[in-house]
C-alpha cells in the first residue's frame, strides 16, 4: 500500500508565511512544524499573486507591535521606527531577505 499525502496542494496565507520568517513571533513554532510536514510530504505550495506586497505590509506592521522578540527589536532598533528612516529600511530589508530565502528553500524542497 502506498502512503498518501495529507496535503497534496497547499495555498499558504500571508500570516503563516510571516510567522515562519521571523523567528520567535507568536505561532512561529507551530507554523514551522506545519511547513516541515509539507516538506516531508512533498506537498505543492502556492502563494498569493500579491504575496510580496502583502508580506511587505505585514513585516512593516510587525515592527510597530510588541510581537517581535526583544533581541530582534534591539538589534534593529525598532524603538526608533517612527523617527529613523534607516531603521525602517534595515528592518524591511531583513524581512524581505528572509522571504527570499524562504521562497528558495520551499521551491527547492517542496
Amino acid at each position: 500500500m502506498s502512503a498518501t499525502r495529507t496535503f497534496a496542494d497547499v495555498y499558504l496565507d500571508t500570516s503563516l508565511i510571516v510567522d515562519v520568517l521571523i523567528t520567535g513571533v507568536p505561532n512561529w513554532y507551530t507554523s514551522n512544524a506545519f511547513i516541515a510536514r509539507l516538506v516531508t510530504e512533498n506537498s505543492r505550495v502556492y502563494f498569493s499573486q500579491i504575496a510580496y506586497p502583502e508580506i511587505s505590509e505585514a513585516i512593516r506592521k510587525l515592527a510597530t507591535k510588541q510581537q517581535v522578540p526583544e533581541d530582534l527589536r534591539q538589534r534593529y532598533r525598532l524603538h526608533r521606527w517612527g523617527v529613523d528612516a534607516h531603521v525602517r529600511h534595515e528592518w524591511m530589508d531583513f524581512g524581505l531577505r528572509q522571504f527570499a530565502l524562504y521562497q528558495a528553500e520551499i521551491r527547492g524542497d517542496i
